[in-house]
C-alpha cells in the first residue's frame, strides 16, 4: 500500500493510530519496514489511550520517523497524545549520542557495533537499544 501511495503522488505517509494500540516493538517494525520499502517520510499520529504512546513514539523515533504528534503536558494523555515534555527529555541524550557518533570515529560502523559504542559512551548508560 505504501508504494501505491507512493507511486500515487504522496509525498509522506501518515500513520494514524487513533486508538493508541500500537506497541513500541510493533512501531519500530513498521517503521523500518516502511523507510526501507517505501523511502517515504513518515509522520506518526497516536493517542496515549493504552498509556503507552510514549515508549511507542520513542521506538518509532528510534527506527527514523521523520514527524510525531505529541500534546503540551497538561493536555496530554489518555484519549489526548502523548506528553511533548517527556518526550523530549527522553530524547536529549539520544541527540547528544548521535551527534558524537557522526563524528569521524563512528562513520563506518555497522548498526549492531554503533548500538554497543552508544553504551559504551560517557553518560549512556541509561540509553537502551532493542
Amino acid at each position: 500500500m505504501g508504494q501505491e501511495l507512493k507511486q500515487a503522488g504522496a509525498h509522506i505517509l501518515g500513520l494514524k493510530d487513533m486508538a493508541g494500540l500500537l506497541k513500541p516493538a510493533q512501531a519500530r517494525v513498521l517503521v523500518k519496514a516502511l523507510k526501507q520499502e517505501v523511502g517515504l517520510p513518515i509522520h506518526f499520529h497516536t493517542h496515549d489511550t493504552s498509556g503507552g504512546a510514549i515508549a511507542t513514539v520513542l521506538a518509532a523515533a528510534e527506527a527514523g520517523v521523520d514527524a510525531v504528534d505529541a500534546a503540551m503536558d497538561a493536555f496530554s494523555g489518555n484519549t489526548s497524545q502523548p506528553t511533548l515534555g517527556t518526550i523530549v527529555e527522553a530524547m536529549r541524550p539520544i541527540c547528544r549520542l548521535r551527534k558524537r557518533l557522526a563524528g569521524p570515529r563512528f562513520r563506518d560502523l555497522s548498526a549492531r557495533n554503533a548500538r554497543r559504542a552508544i553504551h559504551q559512551s560517557q553518560g549512556a548508560s541509561a540509553v537502551t537499544w532493542a
